[in-house]
């Protein structure tokens, strides 16, 4: 038995909102007088299987999917939602180049959601930028700064060696210590082992530090001023030294000192060394004597054959006390005065070595000078430790010693 026509419109109107790929109507069997009704059902079935169809492929991601005709005017929403999409979806391929001011006022919370997104990324961007800026401002000192490094370094005279903190394998020298290594090729062993074993762990950084090579035979001591840093070089832990040749420097300030403590006439210690080398005895505790020695006559002989006989007739005395051992130290204290210092001697054996050259020179006899014979006089005196004088104390002791011999001993 056939549906009656109204169920039939209602079941088919059930299907096109619940089933509309499996709804259809025969429309023979429905009367003449709801086929207006069943032509509109068929008419909002194609509609309803469009806008199915088209909002399938939007949710596919197909925003360039072809919309219902304009006749479909339930699909309208969802054109709506298309063209927003699309124009999202436009905004979106901006931002990759860097525009950041789309932004959307419809599409409520989720319009706040992207525009907020974008404007967070807008602000990243912009930190980026600057800091892309600042980098690149930083690179541009830092180029500056390496030009400058390698201008100095190219041009100082001072030698930049670096080497490798594990192998001791140089990795950069300047000009300099290329020149450096040449001229001091024959004992770059020495120095490469000497500088091999400085480390981060036992270096001061930027502290100078002296390395000395000592006298080989023929070849002099050698004085190097080194400052040495810690410094990743190249993916490498390296050591820097920057090396100044202080030989030169080092053996004019032995010369000059040597001056300030010679007598120019005698070659001998002068007053001031030997002053020096008493009080440093004595603070230091040490067991020794000092000698008081004066030529006898010196102001004769300079009178009456002048000075040039005088300094000889020194000489003739300086170069007798010369022989004392390594032990001593004679100093030319001024005019007719010298000061002999004995480590460790005790005053009779001093005194019996002094004797022995007051004989020998007795027996020597200036060219040109007749009526003076060479011969001095001496005075001794101990200083032991834990005594409590001061050194004008045992001078003046060994002084009184000295002029009591004279008195005693005066060749008439």
């Amino acid at each position: 038995m056939a549906k009656q026509p109204e169920k039939a419109l209602f079941e088919y109107l059930r299907d096109i909102l619940y089933r509309t790929d499996y709804a259809c109507l025969d429309m023979a069997e429905i009367p003449e007088a709801f086929k207006p009704l069943a032509q509109g059902l068929h008419w909002l079935h194609q509609c309803v299987k469009e806008q199915k169809a088209f909002g399938e492929d939007l949710a596919q991601g197909d925003l360039d999917a072809t919309p219902p005709g304009v006749e479909n005017t339930l699909a309208a929403p969802l054109k709506a939602v298309q063209g927003s999409l699309k124009h999202i979806a436009w905004q979106a391929r901006q931002l990759p180049k860097g525009d950041y001011g789309q932004h959307i006022d419809y599409m409520g919370e989720f319009a706040d959601i992207l525009n907020t997104m974008v404007d967070q990324l807008a602000a990243q961007h912009q930190a980026l930028l600057d800091e892309k800026h600042l980098v690149e401002e930083q690179n541009k000192i830092l180029g500056q700064y390496y030009s400058l490094f390698l201008s100095l370094t190219e041009s100082t005279d001072e030698a930049i060696i670096v080497l490798d903190e594990k192998t001791g394998e140089p990795q950069y020298l300047n000009p300099a210590a290329l020149v450096f290594e040449e001229n001091y090729g024959d004992r770059l062993d020495v120095i490469r082992y000497q500088l091999g074993q400085v480390s981060e762990e036992n270096l001061t950084q930027g502290e100078p530090w002296i390395l000395e090579i000592e006298a080989d035979g023929q070849k002099s001591a050698l004085y190097l001023r080194v400052v040495s840093h810690s410094l990743g070089w190249n993916g490498r832990d390296t050591i820097v030294h920057v090396i100044r040749d202080k030989t030169d420097e080092r053996q004019k300030e032995a010369v000059l000192s040597d001056m300030v403590y010679r007598d120019a006439l005698t070659g001998l210690y002068n007053r001031r060394y030997g002053m020096e080398k008493v009080e440093e005895w004595i603070a230091e505790g040490y067991h020794f004597t000092i000698s008081f020695i004066d030529i006898d006559d010196l102001k004769t002989c300079n009178d009456a054959f002048g000075h040039d006989k005088g300094d000889e007739y020194i000489c003739l005395v300086a170069t007798t006390l010369k022989g004392c051992s390594d032990h001593e130290v004679i100093c030319r204290m001024g005019g007719d005065e010298f000061l002999l210092l004995t480590m460790g001697g005790q005053q009779e054996q001093i005194d019996g070595w002094l004797e022995k050259q007051r004989q020998w020179i007795l027996s020597q006899q200036m060219t040109g000078v007749r009526g003076v014979r060479p011969c001095f006089s001496y005075g001794t005196s101990v200083v032991s430790p834990g005594w409590s004088h001061d050194a004008d104390y045992y001078l003046g002791k060994a002084d009184h010693r000295m002029y009591e011999y004279k008195r005693v001993n005066k060749i008439r």
